[in-house]
């Protein structure tokens, strides 16, 4: 049950990492290279766990496979207990436990977890016995090795594994701790921040003969670790963290800013099993700090259609209104003016647009945050209707349909992940010389900053063959920059780039781009002009508008057939391009403006025999990790390049790897294909079926009650889910009466009263239940075709069951709320 959903900060607390990651082999403890196993993947997932913050994620398909996952030295006896807890998420297959002994590291000693698991919302678990009979083999051993063991696992097994554990006997639990010292320390929207330090040594179970510099630890109390609570005055506690230290800090913790009022902390002490726990102690009710407010917004579709309706907000709701200017990025022309801190709109025509905030008389611009994308490249998903074909299910199965967005698949550009290698282009293929004009365009997304001193390397003309520095500089050097960085005018994401001088070892800074900032998660499309009349210029286009350019006013460094275009790559002191590329284009010619902006559009016409290389890494790499061009010259090839590993005077080739290209561009590799995700807790799956527009699902309920029924529609632009609520009753034993017809309740969520509507003639009975089964009211009436009846319902808020019975015995149950 996830109890607290804020930041996790104590990693002291995850679990001890595997001694090999990741050795999969198709024999136990097999250590030759024939012996390797590729069918399954094992990783670690922060979407789930048992306790903290993360668990153990295994997928794949194979008919047999080991995991060999802790070196181990334990001596065994009998009766010590494995553990093994885990929730099959999807698919089929058998798990087992494999250990073996520091006697024979090389046996496997198996013990079958689960046969034939299939998927369960539920964490299950299973304990396997150290004995002699009925379990493994082990006492007077010492373990070795511990590991899984995967047989006959569907295509689409997924399971999560989230406790392996070795106990013996049972713990004694430990005694509360003591607090000395509580503080709040902030608050904002997330809720409040909270310090607490305590003590334990008065369960010190060596206290008589300890001396005063000995240190006391957790093992001497019995404790394993503290969980941390946090309780809002008039509300329940909640579990916050844990720690294996004496103090804490709960970042976040949970607070009703209407209800208000003061927040306690809380600390338990855990048995060093893991399952008992001391009682809670109770810091006093302590003031709560003055909300501050947090900076920073969200806009809540990742992908936007022309027409379509779209939030942006801040993220912290108590955040004062401001002023949002949206202007399209190739004319500055207003598109909308809102002042608020949240608003919706919708733009109608196709292209990327610029996002003014101004706060405090300060304005700061998003360049190209909102992008409007064609329909070919899908959309994201939408279901307009989730529902059971009946009001409830009676017997055993039930079927589920839902009506979805019909336009939300597609296929989108591929791209190449730059992962800071550089994507480079050799000159020695291209014939340049110190006069060449040529015109470098792409698109680019960053996933993140990782700054060094002097900020980020973006285009490098660079050559193996130089010497430190003139090898970090090369022809052309440029670098978006850091926050802190020399030059206190230049601000962070802002683009420097220096020619190398003739003859020395400095270079001219012929422009810095004061007037645009490159931010995190926002796709660019870049056009670099470098011309020559007398001397070399440099223009800088970003969405299709000039954003700065100047011409150098000394001789330049002579180039050198040896160089490399590179986009991206380390260099000194500049960290590479954590991002994507996609369309990068080379011309042997300066691109007017008007021809810039074509480039930000695929094209099939390569004529122009200027237009001498593209690459829209559609087509696959070739053996040696190049790719051919598919411009004029089909002789031209790229790749991705190390710069930090040179072999030869050459710089180090490295393997591509593909990744989602441009929204704004359709392609033919990354299909945005939309697929229904199905949880039935209670039920079990007979068929299911669907695609974005419309499925459906046959699922068998093999006990009464009421249960969550879960629809998740999914592409590679996001998912939408939503959640019904399946009622299941048993058969009433009626014949021919179709009794879900008969009468219905209305409203339902309900404020003071509910109605009940009847469709034949009858006398009836009704009777009104809680949600424990007390009757609370009940009457009879003779009711005619089409009547309604009104039951009021003086209780609380919550669930109520409206019971109807006919001459023959029950009709229908009906769930309701009150709200």
């Amino acid at each position: 049950v996830t109890t607290f959903n804020q930041e996790w900060y104590n990693l002291g607390m995850q679990d001890y990492l595997p001694s090999w990651r990741w050795w999969w082999t198709k024999n136990f403890m097999g250590k030759n290279a024939t012996d390797a196993s590729t069918d399954m993947t094992a990783e670690f997932t922060w979407e789930d766990a048992w306790f903290g913050g993360s668990c153990l994620q295994i997928t794949g398909a194979t008919t047999k496979a080991y995991l060999q996952l802790f070196k181990t030295k334990y001596p065994l006896v009998n009766n010590d207990i494995f553990t093994i807890r885990y929730k099959v998420v999807s698919g089929s297959g058998t798990i087992a436990l494999t250990t073996s002994t520091e006697a024979a590291p090389t046996t496997e000693v198996a013990a079958t977890i689960v046969s034939n698991a299939e998927a369960n919302d539920e964490w299950e678990f299973k304990d396997i016995k150290v004995a002699n009979r009925g379990g493994l083999k082990l006492g007077g051993q010492i373990l070795a090795q511990l590991g899984l063991k995967f047989e006959n696992t569907t295509s689409d097994f997924k399971v999560l594994i989230g406790e392996i554990s070795l106990t013996r006997g049972t713990s004694v639990t430990p005694g509360a701790p003591t607090i000395k010292t509580s503080k709040t320390m902030a608050r904002n929207y997330k809720g409040v921040d909270v310090k607490v330090i305590f003590d334990m040594t008065a369960h010190d179970k060596n206290s008589s003969g300890r001396q005063s510099y000995q240190s006391i630890y957790n093992a001497d109390v019995n404790t394993w670790f503290y969980k941390i609570y946090t309780q809002q005055e008039g509300g329940e506690a909640v579990l916050c963290t844990s720690t294996t230290s004496w103090a804490a800090y709960v970042v976040g913790a949970p607070y009703d800013l209407e209800k208000g009022g003061k927040i306690r902390v809380g600390v338990s002490a855990v048995s060093l099993d893991g399952k008992s726990e001391s009682a809670i102690s109770w810091s006093s009710y302590m003031d709560v700090p003055a909300n501050q407010t947090v900076e920073g917004f969200s806009i809540d579709k990742p992908i936007i259609k022309a027409g379509e309706k779209f939030t942006v907000a801040f993220d912290d709701p108590t955040h004062a209104a401001a002023t949002w200017v949206i202007k399209a990025s190739e004319n500055d022309a207003v598109k909308g003016t809102f002042n608020a801190n949240s608003f919706t709109t919708s733009l109608s025509e196709e292209g990327i647009y610029d996002l003014y905030l101004t706060m405090k008389g300060t304005t700061e611009v998003y360049r190209g945050k909102i992008q409007i994308s064609p329909a070919e490249v899908g959309a994201l998903p939408v279901i307009k209707s989730f529902e059971m074909s009946t009001a409830e299910v009676k017997g055993n199965e039930a079927e589920f349909v839902y009506e979805g967005r019909e336009n939300s698949d597609g296929y989108v550009s591929r791209g190449m992940a730059l992962g800071e290698k550089a994507f480079g282009i050799p000159a020695s293929q291209l014939g340049f010389n110190d006069q060449t004009a040529f015109s470098l365009t792409f698109w680019l997304y960053i996933n993140r900053f990782n700054h060094e001193e002097g900020g980020t390397q973006f285009l490098n003309i660079r050559t193996a063959s130089d010497i430190w520095p003139a090898s970090d500089w090369g022809f052309v050097w440029s670098s978006i920059q850091p926050e802190n960085n020399n030059t206190a005018e230049i601000e962070e994401g802002t683009l420097g780039f220096s020619y190398r001088l003739y003859g020395e070892n400095g270079g001219d800074i012929i422009e810095i781009s004061k007037d645009f900032q490159f931010k995190p998660e926002t796709w660019y499309h870049v056009a670099m002009v470098s011309g020559y009349t007398s001397n070399r210029s440099m223009y800088l286009y970003i969405n299709g508008k000039l954003v700065g350019g100047e011409v150098a006013e000394q001789a330049l460094y002579t180039w050198k057939s040896s160089n490399v275009i590179m986009l991206g790559g380390h260099a000194h002191q500049r960290a590479g391009i954590d991002g994507t590329i996609d369309e990068v284009r080379l011309y042997k010619k300066a691109l007017t403006a008007n021809e810039v902006k074509a480039t930000m559009q695929h094209t099939t016409d390569v004529s122009d025999p200027s237009f001498i290389g593209y690459w829209d890494f559609e087509s696959e790499a070739q053996s040696n990790n190049t790719m051919k061009s598919i411009g004029y010259n089909k002789t031209l090839v790229a790749g991705i390049y190390d710069p930090t590993t040179i072999s030869n005077n050459q710089y180090t080739s490295k393997p591509i790897t593909f990744a989602a290209g441009a929204p704004f561009i359709s392609g033919t590799n990354y299909k945005i294909e939309t697929l229904p995700t199905w949880k039935f807790k209670g039920g079990e799956i007979q068929t299911a079926s669907g695609d974005n527009a419309s499925g459906n699902a046959v699922v068998a309920y093999p006990e009464t009650g009421t249960f969550p029924a879960t629809l998740t529609l999914s592409n590679g632009w996001g998912s939408d889910t939503k959640t019904i609520d399946v009622v299941v009753v048993e058969p009433t034993g009626i014949e021919d009466v179709a009794v879900e017809d008969m009468m219905q309740a209305f409203p339902n969520p309900f404020e003071n009263e509910v109605y009940v509507s009847f469709v034949e003639d009858g006398i009836y009975t009704v009777e009104l239940y809680d949600n424990a089964g007390r009757m609370l009211s009940q009457s009879s009436l003779s009711a005619t075709a089409g009547e309604i009846v009104n039951i009021p319902v003086d209780g609380e808020a919550g669930i109520y069951f409206i019971k109807v019975k006919g001459e023959e015995g029950l009709l229908k149950v009906m769930k309701v709320a009150k709200k």
